[in-house]
């Protein structure tokens, strides 16, 4: 699979996309690295925090503007949910 070639779209009314500025590694990365996580496998990307600039909002999303700044932190390590937080 070609990352540079995929290009994401809204799927759901509650979705955000950000154009990612920094990508950060969190200590359950470091876990992941060291085997200690079974259930994450082969493959799996990490870095799943960071810093970025919003570029499509879902129907549902009141709080986060395009354009806005944000940083991601995964509350929820490996589940379909992503925290973002305006920057201010």
């Amino acid at each position: 699979m070609n990352l540079t070639e995929e290009i994401p779209k809204i799927q759901k009314e509650n979705d955000v996309i950000v154009k990612i500025t920094i990508p950060s590694i969190c200590t359950s990365d470091i876990h992941i690295i060291k085997g200690k996580v079974p259930r994450a496998k082969e493959g799996i990307i990490l870095g799943h925090e960071g810093v970025g600039i919003v570029t499509e909002i879902g129907k549902n999303i009141k709080k986060i503007k395009k354009n806005d700044h944000v940083i991601i932190n995964c509350n929820h390590f490996m589940m379909n949910v992503t925290i973002v937080k305006k920057v201010t």
